[in-house]
């Protein structure tokens, strides 16, 4: 069989191979074994580029594979990192009752609904980069789309899906929120 016979195939077999290493090393919690694999795979990269890529097909063709690998491992990292991250919205869901101040973020599609999303920038005097506060308001709705606001708010994190395969906020960095 030729390498070269279903490119595409292999690069995304190659990408999803990298998505998975990354998912088990971090679900089993070996990080610092997940950081050396990174370091491993560029300098796989570098030596290959340096000793042994020529301007073949086949030779590009397994350039190919391995930056898909490389961005597979990368990009399930990096968002893994943002859940887990110091500057994420989990750390404060459960804490009582939190000052927040966001922007507010109205979903396009949710036109009838009175859900609102809010960006935190900052929750009890902490500074927040990733996640959302998904909020039920009718007295915010009236706001516009982009305003800031500073909110004293009961942080929780979401109930999980009822339905099976249906829509989870419980895994994505989003907490839920009651007036305080």
């Amino acid at each position: 069989m030729k390498i070269t016979r279903r490119p595409a195939f292999m690069m995304a077999i190659a990408l999803a191979a990298g998505l998975f290493s990354s998912y088990f090393l971090i679900i089993y919690e070996h990080l610092n074994i997940l950081k050396i694999m990174i370091i491993i795979e560029f300098i796989y990269l570098l030596l290959y580029l340096f000793y042994e890529f020529n301007f073949s097909k086949k030779s590009i063709f397994i350039l190919l594979i391995i930056i898909c690998f490389i961005l597979g491992s990368i990009l399930y990292a990096y968002q893994e990192y943002k859940y887990q991250s110091k500057f994420s919205i989990i750390n404060f869901s459960d804490c009582g009752s939190c000052k927040v101040l966001a922007q507010i973020l109205f979903d396009i599609g949710d036109l009838e609904s009175n859900k609102i999303y809010l960006k935190p920038y900052i929750i009890n005097k902490q500074q927040v980069k990733y996640g959302k506060i998904l909020i039920t308001s009718e007295k915010l709705k009236k706001l516009s789309d982009g305003d800031l606001i500073f909110l004293e708010l009961e942080l929780s994190e979401p109930e999980a899906a009822l339905n099976p395969g249906g829509f989870d906020y419980k895994i994505r960095p989003v907490c839920g929120s009651q007036p305080a």
